[in-house]
C-alpha cells in the first residue's frame, strides 16, 4: 500500500486523500486487510507535514515478541 500511496503522489503531486482515494482511481483494487488486526478498516494514515495520507500504520494495540509496537508496524 505505501508503493501505490508513493505512486500515487508521483502522478498527481499531492498525496492521496484517504486509503479509499487509492481504490477509487485504481492504484489498488481493495484496500488490504491489515495482517495483525484481520481486518480491512483499522490502519491509521498519517499525514506527516503534508495534507492527504503520506503513510500508514497497522491500527492493532499491542506489542510483538521483539516489544515493538503494532501500532508502528
Amino acid at each position: 500500500m505505501r508503493h501505490s500511496i508513493d505512486d500515487y503522489r508521483a502522478d498527481h503531486g499531492n498525496n492521496p486523500q484517504s486509503i479509499q482515494t487509492l481504490v477509487t482511481d485504481k492504484y489498488i483494487r481493495d484496500v488490504p486487510v491489515d495482517p495483525i488486526t484481520g481486518r480491512s478498516d483499522t490502519w491509521v494514515e498519517n499525514a506527516g507535514e503534508e495534507s492527504g495520507v503520506r503513510d500508514v500504520h497497522s491500527g492493532a494495540t499491542g506489542k510483538a515478541l521483539d516489544g515493538s509496537d503494532y501500532a508502528q508496524w
